[in-house]
């Protein structure tokens, strides 16, 4: 059962964030029809606050209501008047009653726990205002440097994501300004590259790049040296370091510097946006921005007069006239955290990252490291986890079957159902948060954020207790992240980041350290929000200007995994090292390496959520879930935007809304949810309909539902007969708002381990185990070598160990890694106990032997991690042991044929097909059970044209397809492709025995990619265009069979034929 206090219990800070609008609720309650709004638009542009809060978020819509002003009501073009009046509704509707941050629409304030609750802000409810150039913006006027006629002579700086490997250069991530598109690159390092890069890292210009290659290549032509140094900036591997710095004030700083650097050329560039920062930074409050904003924007547009979007961003403090609130409060909050770090509503670990974790293991092995940026190369490593955006995979990581149900999920289900029939909240009762409680042994975070509403007819009812308090749907963040970006408008916001910060420090390992993680998000303006201020932590900056001198950079990172989490590693220092931010940006706007660090660094840790409601979470009604006077989760409807959509035009929509409102319970008052976007609704309101109808059309194109929440405000509202809740002004006007209160573990004793659990680390799965734990029988070792000695392996050496150990071993395979160079590793199992030395004497030798006739660089023994759950648990993965082997039987034939053969330019294409078609054939699965589609790629296709024999061929006879292109279809090649055959069914047939045939599309397509993993270098790109191809030839196959099955042949008279 749930205790009612763990000994390990959170304490909240003895500060919190109170967060407002600047705008009473009722402030704009009346303008909720067309008509209301119009009439009200001289008194909004006359109110000077208003318009600069508009005007910072959207200065066009600023402009229409001015020209609206101006003109006869609906004068001229009615559609974009009705248009420029539901965007102020929206705006309005922003600044009166969401409290999250944003321009001046909301504010920020520390407040203190005490005995008595007193949240009370001035008449005028804005505080310090910060002003400073968006990022959007900042990066747009950077890139327009880097393109312009004097950027060859600015200072450059080689991308912070390359890295060589190998003689090759190896950049995860080429949009360094968050201003294009992500992408890969991958390039041959030749001498001339290697002296632009050394160049370019010293901060010369692209013209004294060039200027060097020409006196170090005379013989080379000016144009190929220029080519070559256009070439490295087009790409993304060498740019201008015109970078920003993220720190507050000093955002545009390291520009000017690169400017100052590149010479008298830039002189008004420079001079222009130093005035436009220095302006800005100046700003303290509402009078000084609105003094500044004209001028400012101007200078902007003159400097980037194509940028149309908001040029400045605001951040505002709020003016409280008393911020104190009952510690009854906090330890309501302390009660919340103790639920939640002891329940598991989310797996315990992303599921990517299990999936990723097997990979790797299978790869690298249990305690290998390998640098980050290599393991994350599309050529060389696995690239980024399933899931990761930017940039997106090259091809599909094989998958593993889904997790079952947890018990928990089923309490839920009958605890739901039982909500619906009463009608009403789900309660989290003991029976539910058991079947929910983590079996996680990791130690919890340290500290953490939780975002609040407490609803409350009065201060003096929160002082007595008598208030719910709400759990906000986004409301969990790792500790100080929700509160660094305010920094600038927050004296004491520094502190408390770094309390948090400090206490997350000292509860971590003795061996890690912590780092604090900048990075320029790979859209620009989202760095709007990730700026913050320098704790007392070593940093990383990547893409950003650095301040510090630690030195550190994403080439010193290693990743490791112990087995049962992964690790990081600081190769510089010998240490480990756990990434921390403190800022809200989420991981998922951040590049892959970014957001493999950040993940990777919470791996450690137990993994704790808010409540999720898990699979029922697409139901078209949830009702609201609560524990005692805590709302876990408010009532939300999931509504596919195709019921909405029955009906033409606008009262035909109002009418079907309403019959789903009718239908589905749902209130008038409710809050839009799309991503991070909530939009409070009033759905009685016709111009709220009329937004509603706009984003049924959004979300029709885009096949998305419409979820809505309950309104928290709505329930006070009702409950409270107007009493004025927990924030007020002056007047009694109430504020909507939101808390965000840090809790921390005590800290440890000097006598205790920073970690409070009796394990630091979860047990390893049953899933996760080496040879050596499963089957001590096995023999592994790896061989080094370049990818031509490897080739000569197979086709010829390999063959001799194997006949060598024929009466010592009863199973083996082999698979390629590259660690860091290519290498084979190699398994042999021993027939008995008694077979394994002789078995692994018999395999040293031959490794030695290759050593000493230079045919390898180095070898070496070691073990492997079996990937039980990739097969379909342990005693399948028994039944895949001969598959492995015949497919690495046929990897040797194929690389026999290709030593003796001259294969045609299309022969990697047609045999790739050949291998898909022929053993997925086998296993009884199609291309598309495994979600692989026709490429629509022209050359593609016009390869297909140009082959179509061969790879028609490919469906129906491998033998004959290999023949095509050149190879010879040799007695071993022939046997291998049958046994493989043969191998494939029989695996096929127990896997569908024991779960059916839902999971066995994964299982094959796993073993499709280790068979090419064992037939092509790992990194190749023949797997990928082998499966587009596979699918065009297979589709276009079908399409013949089908016309000639619609031809009925002639029919043929046989008196007449006699006659």
């Amino acid at each position: 059962m749930i205790a009612p206090r763990p000994t390990h219990g959170y304490r909240a800070h003895d500060r919190f964030v109170v967060r407002t609008p600047l705008w009473s609720r009722s402030r704009f309650s009346a303008l909720s029809s067309y008509e209301s709004l119009r009439a009200a638009i001289p008194q909004l542009l006359s109110d000077d606050r208003i318009v600069a809060a508009l005007s910072t978020a959207s200065p066009r819509l600023v402009d229409q209501l001015r020209r609206l002003h101006e003109a006869a009501p609906f004068s001229s073009d009615e559609r974009k008047e009705l248009g420029a009046l539901r965007s102020l509704r929206k705006y309005l509707l922003r600044m009166s009653n969401r409290p999250t941050p944003f321009g001046l629409f909301a504010g920020v304030a520390l407040g203190t726990f005490g005995a008595h609750t007193d949240l009370r802000l001035e008449d005028d409810p804005i505080g310090r205002v910060e002003a400073f150039a968006d990022f959007a913006w900042l990066m747009a006027f950077a890139t327009s440097l880097s393109t312009g006629g004097g950027a060859r002579r600015l200072p450059l700086a080689v991308n912070p994501y390359a890295q060589q490997i190998a003689g090759r250069l190896d950049v995860a991530q080429s949009n360094v300004f968050g201003t294009s598109v992500s992408n890969h690159v991958d390039l041959l390092v030749t001498t001339p590259v290697q002296q632009a890069l050394t160049a370019a890292a010293e901060g010369a210009s692209a013209d004294e790049v060039v200027e060097l290659l020409r006196a170090a290549h005379p013989g080379i032509a000016p144009e190929t040296i220029e080519g070559l140094v256009d070439t490295l900036l087009t790409q993304g591997v060498l740019y201008p370091a015109v970078v920003p710095s993220l720190i507050p004030g000093n955002e545009g700083v390291p520009i000017l510097d690169a400017l100052t650097r590149g010479g008298a050329e830039f002189r008004v560039e420079r001079g222009e946006l130093d005035r436009i920062l220095s302006s800005l930074s100046a700003v303290r409050d509402i009078e000084g921005l609105n003094a500044t904003l004209p001028t400012a924007r101007s200078s902007q547009s003159a400097l980037l007069s194509d940028f149309s979007d908001s040029t400045v961003t605001v951040n505002a403090g709020l003016a409280l006239a008393s911020a104190t609130l009952s510690e009854k409060v906090a330890r309501r909050v302390e009660d919340v955290a103790d639920v939640l770090v002891r329940t598991s509503f989310f797996p315990p670990r992303p599921a990517s990252i299990v999936e990723y974790e097997q990979h790797f293991l299978e790869r690298y092995g249990v305690g290998g490291e390998v640098p980050v940026l290599e393991l994350l190369s599309a050529s060389r490593g696995l690239e980024a986890p399933a899931g990761y955006q930017l940039p997106l995979r090259t091809y599909p990581l094989p998958g593993f079957p889904a997790p079952t149900d947890s018990a928990g999920a089923s309490a839920l289900l009958g605890a739901y159902t039982a909500a619906l029939l009463s009608g009403t909240p789900l309660e989290l009762t003991d029976d539910i948060l058991t079947a929910y409680e983590t079996e996680d042994t990791r130690p919890p975070s340290a500290s953490f954020d939780l975002f609040v509403r407490v609803l409350a007819r009065s201060a003096a009812h929160v002082d007595r207790g008598d208030f719910d308090l709400a759990v906000l749907p986004e409301g969990l963040a790792l500790g100080g992240r929700s509160t660094g970006r305010f920094t600038g408008v927050l004296d004491d916001a520094a502190d408390l980041v770094d309390a948090m910060l400090a206490r997350e420090s000292r509860h971590s390992a003795p061996d890690t350290r912590l780092v604090l993680l900048r990075y320029l998000p790979d859209k620009a303006r989202m760095a709007n929000v990730a700026r913050t201020s320098a704790p007392s932590l070593d940093v990383l900056d990547v893409g950003v200007a650095s301040d510090t001198s630690t030195g550190m950079s994403l080439a010193d990172v290693l990743v490791g995994n112990d087995g049962s989490s992964f690790y990081l590693v600081d190769r510089r220092r010998g240490d480990r090292v756990r990434f921390v931010e403190n800022h809200m940006l989420s991981p998922l706007s951040a590049p892959n390496v970014i957001r493999l660090l950040i993940e990777l660094s919470r791996d450690g840790l137990r993994g704790f959520n808010i409540f999720d409601w898990g699979r029922l979470s697409g139901a078209p009604y949830l009702p609201r879930v609560v524990r005692n006077r805590v709302i876990f989760s408010p009532a939300r409807w999931n509504i596919h935007p195709a019921l909405l959509a029955a009906a033409e035009g606008s009262v035909g929509f109002a009418s079907t809304l309403r019959a789903t409102r009718d239908e589905l319970r749902m209130p008038a008052r409710v809050t839009l949810v799309r991503d991070d976007n909530r939009l409070p609704l009033d759905l009685d309101a016709e111009i709220d309909v009329a937004i509603l109808a706009e984003e049924q059309s959004r979300a029709l194109t885009s096949g998305t539902a419409l979820v809505f929440e309950e309104s928290l405000d709505a329930d006070e509202d009702d409950r409270d007969g107007g009493h004025p809740g927990l924030v007020t002004d002056p007047a009694g006007a109430s504020f909507a708002h939101e808390l965000v209160v840090s809790v921390a573990l005590p800290a440890p004793e000097e006598s205790e381990s920073p970690h409070r659990h009796p394990s630091a680390r979860r047990t390893a799965p049953a899933g996760i185990r080496t040879s050596q734990e499963w089957d001590p029988r096995w023999v592994c070792i790896d061989v080094q070598a370049s990818l031509a000695d490897l080739e000569l392996v197979l086709s010829s050496h390999l063959g001799l160990l194997l006949e060598a150990t024929r009466s010592l071993r009863d199973r083996w395979f082999f698979v390629r890694y590259p660690l860091p160079g290519h290498a084979l590793r190699i398994r042999l199992r021993a027939r008995t106990p008694r077979h394994l030395d002789r078995l692994r004497t018999a395999v040293a030798r031959w490794a030695d032997a290759l050593v000493a006739q230079r045919v390898v660089r180095e070898s070496s023994l070691t073990g492997y991690v079996p990937e039980f759950q990739r097969y379909g648990g342990e005693a399948l993965y028994v039944k895949a042991l001969p598959v492995f082997e015949a497919t690495s039987r046929l990897a040797i034939a194929l690389a026999a044929a290709r030593a003796t053969a001259t294969p045609s330019e299309a022969s990697d294409d047609v045999v790739g097909v050949a291998l898909l078609a022929h053993l997925h054939e086998a296993i009884g699965v199609s291309h598309s059970a495994l979600g692989v589609e026709p490429s629509t790629d022209a050359s593609f296709r016009r390869f297909y044209r140009e082959n179509r024999p061969a790879l028609l061929s490919a469906l129906r006879d491998p033998g004959e397809a290999l023949r095509s292109v050149g190879f010879a279809e040799t007695a071993e090649l022939r046997l291998a492709l049958d046994e493989c055959r043969a191998t494939l069914r029989a695996f096929a047939e127990a896997f569908r025995r024991e779960h059916g045939v839902d999971d066995l599309a994964a299982a094959a397509a796993t073993i499709m990619h280790m068979t090419f993993n064992r037939v092509y270098p790992i990194g190749n790109a023949i797997e990928p265009r082998a499966l587009g191809l596979w699918a065009l030839t297979a589709e276009a196959a079908a399409r013949r069979e089908r016309a000639f099955a619609d031809i009925e042949p002639p029919h043929t008279d046989t008196r007449e034929s006699v006659r």
